[in-house]
């Protein structure tokens, strides 16, 4: 028996496609604040964790 019923699946995979606009698959989201969308090389994915580390920087 499965852990999630099929239509329990598809309705948590339809809530998070809208919380986090997924328009293509594979999308990446790091910290729900920086997103990566299609399949890009590793470098790229990294590039996005590091800017995803630093530390904001706060506008007025």
């Amino acid at each position: 028996m499965p852990l999630i019923e099929e239509k329990d699946r598809k309705t948590i995979q339809d809530t998070l496609a809208i919380k986090y606009t997924v328009h293509g698959v594979p999308k990446t989201v790091i910290n729900e604040d920086i997103s990566v969308e299609g399949a890009v090389p590793e470098y790229r994915l990294i590039d996005e964790v590091i800017k995803a580390l630093e530390p904001k920087q706060w506008s007025h």
